[in-house]
Order: C-alpha cells, then sequence, then structure tokens
C-alpha cells in the first residue's frame, strides 16, 4: 500500500509518496528491507514484486504525462545505460502513466561517497547543488524522481 506526506523544502510543500520505511541490513534483519536490497542488486524475485508492487500502487496517486527521472547511483554523473532497477522501475510506470522516462535530463557535477556510509547530515551536505536538470523540450504535467532511498528529494537541484 502506498503511503503519503509532503517534504516541505523552501517553503514548498512537494508530494512524497513511498512504499516502504527502510532500514539498512546494519541496523538489523528486516525481511522487507533486506527484499530492497535485492531490489538494488537486481535480484529478478525482488526487482519484479518491487517494479509490480509499485506500478500498482503509484498507478491511481499519480497524474497522467508525467516526466519521469531516477537519481543517480553514487558513482554517475549520468545516466549511460538504463539498466538500474530503478531504470526498470522508470520505464514501467512511463508506460502505465503515458509518460516519458528520461533520466538523462538529470545530471550530477561529480561522483559522491556512496550513501550508505554517511549520516543524514553528511548525505545532504554531499548533495547539496550537486544535481543539475535540463528539461526536455516535451509538455509534461509534472515530474516524478524516483529513488530507492529518500535522500534525493533533500538536495537543492539547479534549474
Amino acid at each position: 500500500m502506498i503511503q503519503y506526506d509532503f517534504i516541505v523544502m523552501n517553503g514548498e510543500r512537494i508530494p512524497h509518496y513511498y512504499l516502504c520505511h527502510y532500514k539498512p541490513l546494519s541496523a538489523g534483519f528486516d525481511r522487507l528491507s533486506k527484499s530492497l536490497i535485492g531490489l538494488k542488486k537486481r535480484n529478478p524475485v525482488d526487482l519484479e514484486a518491487w517494479t509490480s508492487c509499485a506500478v500498482e500502487s503509484f498507478a491511481p496517486s499519480l497524474v497522467s504525462n508525467p516526466l519521469i527521472l531516477r537519481a543517480l547511483h553514487s558513482h554517475e554523473t549520468n545516466v549511460i545505460n538504463n539498466d538500474s532497477s530503478l531504470d526498470r522501475l522508470g520505464i514501467d510506470l512511463a508506460n502505465l502513466l503515458s509518460g516519458s522516462y528520461i533520466p538523462e535530463t538529470l545530471t550530477k557535477a561529480h561522483a559522491t561517497t556512496p550513501m550508505k556510509q554517511l549520516s543524514r547530515a553528511m548525505r545532504e551536505k554531499a548533495l547539496h547543488d550537486i544535481y543539475s536538470f535540463e528539461p526536455p523540450e516535451l509538455m509534461y504535467e509534472s515530474i516524478l524522481l524516483i529513488d530507492d532511498i529518500m535522500t534525493t528529494v533533500l538536495l537543492s537541484v539547479r534549474w
């Protein structure tokens, strides 16, 4: 079941949809979080389960014709291959919502330290003003940024 909340950024309330609360494996054994790690590692069973669940859960909550992007992995500065688990989710959501999956429009100034090694404050500092967005020349009603953890939505994106 989809969870819904708001994130306040620069005085603006931004909708935040998510499937579950993530708990890193270092915090102890949790089957749901372990399955999310399986998604990140492209385990076929976890990938199919999370993608199907996300598509079914998000579909009624989102507007049609969104521009869909994904957060970049720590080693990426731009999307070169569309072969990550987030790409699979983005492509499936774009098909379902008659949207456009164009992750190349989001770039980073440089690679970063893997976020799992940083505290929340360190994550925010590491990601501040690192992303840039170049809007494509097409019509879209909203932007959907997908990520496997909420860190990305806490940062400032330069438009």
